[in-house]
């Protein structure tokens, strides 16, 4: 997917320990494919669900907050530094778009998961409000 240079973005960049050197792995959220979103405000409206995406599918893994998303320009983003005393930096860019976030949000809450989530979420505002 080619994404221009200018397009505003949201991150989440994720460092892979190997014994080694590790690797690098950046999610990129995209307004539509190739396509930044326009304003920081309505980046920003998608993070939450973004978290909610990553939390998902790497919770267990390592743990993702909000403070973890990064809003910046496309190439302030870099995907190779070249270091000519030790490792080089290299990071795999991975792009999202909001489309996918919002097909996978209404697969979730239809999920059997979800529901049971919410019921534990009552029945423990009812023993609350007892």
């Amino acid at each position: 997917m080619q994404v221009p240079a200018n397009a505003n973005v949201l991150t989440f960049t994720w460092h892979i320990p190997d014994g080694w050197y590790g690797s690098n792995r950046r999610f990129v959220l995209l307004l539509n494919e190739g396509e930044g979103f326009k304003t920081k405000g309505d980046a920003m409206r998608m993070r939450g669900l973004f978290v909610q995406w990553m939390k998902n599918r790497f919770g267990k893994e390592r743990k993702v907050k909000a403070s973890d998303i990064v809003f910046g320009v496309y190439s302030q983003f870099p995907t190779y530094i070249y270091c000519g005393a030790g490792p080089s930096y290299s990071c795999t860019n991975v792009h999202v778009t909001v489309s996918e976030l919002e097909e996978w949000r209404r697969k979730y809450e239809n999920s059997w998961e979800y529901r049971e989530k919410q019921a534990m979420k009552a029945r423990k505002i009812a023993i609350k409000n007892r």
